[in-house]
């Protein structure tokens, strides 16, 4: 079955991914193309200069012995200088490889030397550090630009270089070139993307040019981005849907890519900023929705019921009070909202309608480079993008195919398959469409596609719990991993006078474990036949810089169900 969804304007063909890219800032050089906020001030590059930072890069790394065909690693948060460095890599020939902040024993190593990678660009000391670790075990890694000199002048190493002067060569070399991204070609492989690494170790996905240019062109069919929005940067660079929608499809469309100072600042630059797109993963829309639950909370009686009705009925309040919530939210001028990286839970998607927010569930592929289907209208329904292709088998098994596919995994054969086993399970539907199962409910016996996914959206409805993994052989026998939403639960303990010292001391107090065992049974009434009858609830948090969270700050099922395990006393 094949979608159909408008498609958005991008910029004239291209043989390379970063000749499409480059061309908008290119015909309108002093136009604003990045702004990133450093030191409380947002500072903006315009076309010409980003074009020539990418030219000085490309020149920079060919001073630094790289040659054609081999490949730079990217370890580093959501700046410019990220994608300054990716589209250098490409126009100079190299192939650009970016990479998760894996905190997993090894899973970091083994995918940088699957990848065959010579260099390493980072940002910080923690990954100057860690990338310097890497070049113990990694055969073939021997040099490291890193974007924060102080950084750098901490070590006395040759192998090191500050991104600064790394664009300083570049700039002064014989090799640079004003264009060097037009020498590329279609059937060049110019970037590697590396799979989530939820229910797997991270492998890399490799493409041509050719798989990369049409993969823009899917990403902009799902949403109408126009020349002059904005944009703010919400998730990790290296994950499919944010480096080929959120940077490439956007920069080819006239976008202004915002990147926020930290991902602590990233509520308070939303609000600064108002952008016209908010791509953002579940966990961030669940922020959203938590922080008005907890605000309704704080107000008083008739600030509250104002709130409610509004949200109720919408007409006339909404002009009064609902746009004001939105303003302050830093979502007034919001015109696309998207959630990517794993399906938005019922209640997150209608509370935030009821605001005047509607989120579009996108389905995204690293194999596939980037997004491939878009649930909209608050539906889980699933319509492929312009030139995708599904095939669901008996079983259910999703399969695509694209012209935006991907090669092979690095250091593996060619893929021979022509189409993409997404390894996730779906329903076909009316049409092209189709609805996104769960690979945990093949565990569980007799249990329908979605049966896990559909408790946990439940249990994350419960305003202590923030995230949870089911599992179990049969339906009234699972046991839950849950995540305590620390904010809601401090709240709670302060009031009910119960003494904490730390997370770990409040989470295994009786008194929280008794509320928890209340929330599993009151949520529990409505599940049936589905039965939690165990669980386990984290004794520390997990945030994006442990082995248990994803690139889309989505819990890794494989890692958690190996570090945490059901705790006596825990049961129901």
């Amino acid at each position: 079955m094949t979608g159909a969804i408008r498609q958005a304007a991008v910029a004239a063909d291209a043989e390379s991914l970063a000749g499409l890219v480059l061309a908008r800032s290119l015909a309108d050089p002093n136009r604003t193309v990045v702004r990133v906020k450093r030191l409380g001030v947002w500072k903006e590059t315009n076309g010409a200069d980003f074009s020539r930072a990418v030219a000085d890069c490309a020149a920079g790394f060919l001073e630094l012995g790289l040659r054609p065909g081999e490949t730079i690693g990217i370890l580093a948060r959501p700046c410019p200088e990220w994608f300054v460095a990716d589209l250098a890599v490409q126009s100079a020939g190299l192939r650009s490889a970016g990479f998760h902040a894996e905190k997993a024993p090894g899973e970091l190593a083994d995918l940088v030397r699957r990848c065959a990678t010579r260099l390493l660009v980072v940002d910080t000391l923690a990954t100057l550090e860690a990338a310097l670790d890497l070049c113990d075990v990694v055969p073939g890694l021997d040099r490291i630009v890193c974007l924060d000199r102080a950084a750098v002048e901490e070590f006395d190493d040759a192998r090191l270089i500050a991104f600064d002067d790394l664009l300083a060569r570049g700039a002064a070399s014989s090799r640079r070139q004003d264009a060097p991204w037009s020498g590329g070609r279609r059937g060049d492989l110019a970037a590697i993307i590396p799979t989530s690494g939820v229910t797997a170790p991270s492998r890399g996905a490799t493409f041509t040019n050719a798989a990369l240019c049409a993969a823009v062109r899917i990403a902009g069919s799902i949403a109408e981005m126009r020349p002059g929005d904005e944009r703010l940067s919400l998730m990790s660079a290296s994950h499919a849907f944010e480096r080929v929608f959120g940077f490439y499809a956007g920069l080819a469309a006239g976008v202004i890519v915002n990147f926020p100072e930290s991902s602590e600042t990233a509520l308070a630059d939303l609000r600064e900023l108002q952008p016209h797109i908010v791509a953002a993963p579940p966990a961030f829309w669940s922020e959203i929705a938590r922080g008005l639950a907890r605000n309704s909370a704080a107000a008083t009686r008739l600030q509250r019921g104002m709130f409610e009705r509004a949200m109720r009925a919408g007409g006339a309040l909404d002009q009064f009070v609902l746009r004001k919530v939105r303003r302050d939210l830093g979502l007034s001028r919001t015109r696309i909202a998207l959630s990517a990286g794993a399906p938005l839970a019922p209640h997150i998607r209608e509370r935030l309608a009821a605001l005047g927010l509607a989120i579009s569930d996108v389905y995204a592929l690293a194999e596939a480079a980037g997004p491939v289907a878009v649930a909209a209208n608050g539906s889980r329904m699933f319509a492929p993008a312009n030139g995708v292709d599904v095939d669901i088998g008996a079983k259910g098994e999703l399969r695509l195919r694209a012209a935006s596919a991907f090669l092979g995994f690095a250091g593996d054969p060619p893929r021979a398959d022509e189409w993409i086993h997404a390894g996730d399970f779906a329903e076909a539907s009316a049409g092209p469409t189709f609805r996104l199962g769960d690979a945990a409910s093949l565990a569980v016996a007799g249990a329908p596609t979605g049966f896990v996914r559909g408790i946990e959206d439940a249990l994350a409805a419960s305003p202590y719990i923030a995230s949870s993994i089911v599992a179990g052989e049969r339906p009234d026998q699972l046991r839950a991993f849950l995540l305590a939403d620390f904010d809601n639960l401090v709240s709670y303990a302060q009031k009910q006078a119960i003494p904490f010292t730390h997370y770990k001391s409040l989470v295994e107090a009786p008194q929280v474990v008794a509320l928890y065992e209340q929330e599993l049974a009151r949520i529990g009434g409505a599940l049936a036949p589905a039965r939690i009858v165990s669980f386990t609830l984290a004794h520390r948090n997990v945030s994006s810089t442990d082995p248990e969270m994803g690139p889309a700050s989505n819990l890794r099922r494989r890692i958690v169900m190996q570090t945490f395990s059901v705790r006596a006393g825990q049961g129901l």
